[in-house]
């Protein structure tokens, strides 16, 4: 018969915990683009700098209160894409502009939503009939499609606007 050694269990590796997309870009915008916000960014979130840091470095999580003022202060699109990442929807900025009150206006108004909506089908159409519908194509007609549901945002906000 063997002698029964005692073995102890595996020893566990843990890894440095790694920051969620959210927060690497968080930490890119404020850090690398915007050198300086970070203090002023953490304050306005009622953070202490190093609890902000923390935040940017995945050892702790935002907040949904802080993801939207976030939000907020940085006013960055990719921001909203990446909480919306997989979920199947996309964020539209609200246009800043006051919306137009003639008619003239928004006739304008619409008949810019189609050119853009028209440029987005153009562009998709020559894409596939030339068979360059790669990845480089693919970005630029969604930037195309972006600028047609901007306008179309604003185009229904200046028709409620209207009709109060």
């Amino acid at each position: 018969m063997g002698t029964a050694q005692a073995t102890s269990p595996p020893r566990r590796v843990t890894e440095p915990h790694q920051p969620d997309e959210f927060s690497r870009l968080v930490r890119k915008i404020v850090i690398h683009e915007r050198r300086g916000l970070s203090r002023e960014l953490a304050e306005t979130l009622g953070l202490s700098y190093g609890a902000f840091y923390n935040r940017l470095n995945g050892r702790a999580e935002f907040n949904p209160r802080e993801i939207s003022m976030v939000l907020r202060e940085l006013v960055d699109s990719r921001l909203v894409d990446c909480l919306l990442v997989g979920t199947g929807f996309r964020g539209l900025r609200q246009p800043d502009a006051p919306a137009p009150r003639s008619d003239g206006d928004l006739t304008g108004l619409a008949l810019s939503c189609a050119i853009e909506t028209l440029n987005a089908v153009r562009a998709t159409i020559g894409a596939l009939q030339g068979r360059h519908l790669d990845r480089q194509n693919g970005i630029k007609i969604e930037t195309i499609i972006c600028d047609a549901q901007r306008e179309l945002s604003s185009l229904q906000l200046a028709l409620l606007d209207a009709c109060q």
